[in-house]
């Protein structure tokens, strides 16, 4: 039974994230929903996100407005604006 959300922020991930929703897509128990923020990646991470949302209705993503990079605190932003979006 799907009980769960995962939210990830991320940004400039094109080396890791696609083994990433390969490894989410493929469990046994899927999320209800997958929020991914882009938190204004200049690299493939939206193609890369756009690819595997338009398979699985469950993953949704946000594009945030691309600025500084505030390691750290840009991330906690980041997971927030997703939790907010929570169904």
């Amino acid at each position: 039974m799907r009980k769960y959300t995962i939210i990830s922020p991320v940004r400039n991930e094109e080396d890791y994230l696609e083994r990433t929703i390969r490894s989410v897509v493929s469990q046994t128990v899927q999320p209800l929903e997958w929020i991914i923020i882009d938190d204004g990646s200049t690299d493939k991470t939206p193609e890369i996100i756009n690819k595997y949302r338009k398979k699985h209705s469950w993953i949704k993503t946000y594009q945030r407005k691309p600025g500084k990079y505030y390691p750290g605190a840009g991330v906690v932003q980041a997971f927030y604006e997703g939790f907010n979006k929570i169904e």
